[in-house]
């Protein structure tokens, strides 16, 4: 159920994204880079190389013990904060940029969709990804 809701969570978005125009006005290759980038770079930071296999391994594996459940937890809520706090950092990085350039008014609308793309990405993916797979491995460890 927890790849059933997942999938059935991410057509929702793609569809209203889709009805709205086109899904494609919602990929930003720079903004994806300094969301995704930026948190799995901290999170190599924090936790080093186990705290990095753990964010991808957890998700899949069933072979988890209680202890790595937990280490798995935290590494996951924590990349949940880098993921807002880098598409935080991206609105303001993309505010700054925008505001730089307010001589060349039109291109402030596409600056501007850009600095909140960089929010979407963050909040997406904090609140998509990581905060199902953190309720996932909450509910395996009460069942341990």
């Amino acid at each position: 159920m927890f790849y059933f809701g997942l999938l059935l969570a991410f057509a929702f978005v793609l569809l209203t994204m889709e009805l709205g125009g086109s899904w494609l006005l919602f990929y930003n290759p720079p903004s994806l880079m300094l969301v995704l980038g930026c948190s799995l770079a901290l999170i190599l930071a924090s936790y080093g190389g186990k705290g990095f296999r753990l964010l991808f391994r957890a998700p899949f594996s069933r072979k988890l013990t209680p202890d790595e459940i937990q280490r798995s937890i935290e590494v996951y809520k924590n990349f949940r904060v880098y993921l807002i706090a880098s598409g935080i950092l991206g609105v303001f990085i993309g505010a700054i940029l925008m505001l730089a350039n307010l001589s060349d008014m039109a291109a402030l609308g596409p600056n501007l969709a850009v600095t909140l793309i960089t929010a979407f990405y963050g909040i997406f993916f904090a609140y998509f990804i990581c905060h199902p797979v953190i309720a996932k491995l909450v509910g395996e460890l009460k069942s341990s």
